[in-house]
């Protein structure tokens, strides 16, 4: 049985449950999308650019490179 925390209940997939396991892998992988985004925010740049990078900081609008993801 696959078991999803959300919002302080827990989901879970199995026999006699009403969620389809495809259903609770999909929640948890949004989840753990969820805890990367939160980790982020603590490293936020707020320099308010229409196109940023992950943390907010200013894109090199030269090139097709990332800084923060290494490319």
């Amino acid at each position: 049985m696959t078991t999803v925390p959300i919002h302080g209940t827990t989901v879970s997939a199995g026999e006699g449950s009403h969620f389809p396991s495809e259903l609770v892998e999909i929640l948890h992988r949004h989840r753990e999308k969820q805890e990367e985004r939160e980790v982020v925010g603590l490293l936020w740049q707020d320099e308010e650019w229409v196109f940023a990078g992950e943390t907010g900081q200013a894109l090199i609008p030269n090139t097709d490179r990332c800084p923060s993801r290494g490319w």
